[in-house]
C-alpha cells in the first residue's frame, strides 16, 4: 500500500534533483520489433564500493568485484512510468536513455518492494558498450 505523504515527498525529490530519461522496452523479432517508450525524470547516481567497510578476514568488505565499474543506481515513479504509457513491471533488459548525454544503460535488477510504499522502484542498470 503507497504512503501518500512518503510518495508525494519521494515525486518531490525525483524532479528536484532527477534527470530526463527515456526508458525503452523492445518485444518482438525483426523485422516485427516493437518499442514501447516512455520519457520521464529519475535519479541516476553511480554506483560506487563502500571501501571504509570493515574487512571480512581476508576479503574486503567492499567485494568490488560484485559491482560493475559502469553499474548505475535509478530512482523512478512508478506512476511517472504508468502515467506515460510504460507497462509496469519494468523488466530486466529494459532500457534507460540518459536525454542530456545520450547514454544507454541496460536493466540488471529490479527492486520494486524496497520503495513501494512511497510508490517508487529501485534500478540498478549498467552501461551498454
Amino acid at each position: 500500500m503507497i504512503d501518500p505523504g512518503a510518495q508525494a515527498l519521494t515525486a518531490s525529490g525525483v524532479r528536484r534533483s532527477g534527470v530526463s530519461v527515456a526508458f525503452q522496452r523492445r518485444t518482438g523479432f525483426a523485422p516485427n520489433v516493437v518499442v514501447v517508450a516512455a520519457n520521464v525524470i529519475a535519479i541516476i547516481q553511480t554506483v560506487q564500493a563502500d571501501s571504509s567497510a570493515p574487512d571480512e578476514g581476508s576479503m574486503p568488505a567492499s567485494k568490488t568485484g560484485s559491482i560493475k565499474e559502469d553499474q548505475r543506481f535509478v530512482i523512478v515513479m512508478a506512476a511517472d512510468l504508468t502515467n506515460a504509457g510504460f507497462p509496469l513491471p519494468l523488466r530486466a533488459n529494459d532500457k534507460i536513455v540518459v536525454t542530456d548525454t545520450g547514454e544507454l544503460l541496460n536493466i540488471d535488477r529490479i527492486d520494486a518492494y524496497k520503495r513501494a510504499m512511497a510508490g517508487a522502484i529501485e534500478i540498478y542498470a549498467s552501461g551498454v558498450t
